[in-house]
């Protein structure tokens, strides 16, 4: 109610990660602990939320490091995912019904052309969009197709190819599994993820996020999410009680500001 439009990331669950590139020796006494991915550790809470609300509906939005197969192939019936996908990606189109009794089913029809392929024909034309994304307006070209990927695991997909009509970044592809989200959705959604940026930032600028200097796993898992949870807290509780008492101070050269900042928060 305090920020129309503007999207705020609350951590509210955790998951230790350790890399493999690590010596052994600075593992944190793992002991037997078999290695998990990072993938692997956010399919983890991403079953256990669709645990406690069976009959939600969830879209997760990451980047390209939890948008492979890994975690498609693990996403449970009640949760969509939207991530990126690379411009070679393989695409088939629906595969033909065979007759009852004949075979396994098929998981794929005829090869259909790669996103980066769709971007330089000329059948499919590009459609200017104003969107906002990272709380700008920003003018794009966009052309959408729909397919089953190879690498996941053939499941049907919407795809957005993106690109920058000033020609200062290269073209881009996105995904949902959401069969019926739009393509401004699709890009709106995906840019929503930059609160999580700043979430890490006001949890290292006032909370200490990164100042411990922990050596035990225990005291790791205690004290990082807690800086995080007192976060989300914060951010709850500002937008129950805490915004119908904000004042913001009397600054002639800042006369334009309508949302509070964390800080103000505070």
């Amino acid at each position: 109610p305090f920020a129309p439009g503007v999207y705020w990331c609350l951590p509210f669950a955790f998951r230790l990660y350790n890399s493999r590139k690590r010596a052994r020796s600075q593992r944190w006494m793992c002991g037997r602990r078999v290695h998990r991915t990072r993938p692997e550790l956010a399919v983890e809470i991403i079953r256990m939320v669709a645990e406690w609300f069976p009959d939600r509906a969830f879209h997760v939005f990451g980047d390209s490091a939890y948008g492979g197969d890994s975690v498609l192939k693990e996403l449970p019936e009640n949760f969509h995912l939207t991530s990126r996908m690379v411009l070679d990606a393989c695409l088939y189109d629906d595969p033909k019904a065979t007759k009852k009794g004949r075979g396994r089913p098929r998981k794929k029809g005829k090869r259909l052309p790669t996103p980066a392929q769709i971007a330089k024909s000329s059948s499919k034309k590009w459609r200017t969009r104003k969107i906002r994304m990272y709380g700008k307006k920003k003018t794009v070209k966009i052309k959408q197709h729909t397919g089953r990927w190879k690498s996941g695991r053939y499941r049907r997909v919407n795809i957005t190819i993106v690109r920058d009509p000033s020609g200062t970044s290269n073209d881009q592809a996105f995904y949902t599994t959401d069969l019926g989200l739009r393509s401004e959705e699709t890009l709106a959604g995906y840019a929503m993820r930059w609160s999580i940026e700043v979430a890490f930032q006001n949890a290292k600028s006032h909370f200490g996020f990164e100042d411990p200097q922990n050596r035990t796993r225990r005291a790791v898992e205690r004290t990082a999410p807690l800086g995080m949870v007192l976060y989300s807290l914060v951010v709850v509780w500002f937008a129950k009680v805490g915004h119908k008492h904000c004042r913001f101070p009397n600054r002639p050269w800042y006369t334009k500001k309508s949302t509070p900042s964390f800080t103000d928060m505070l």
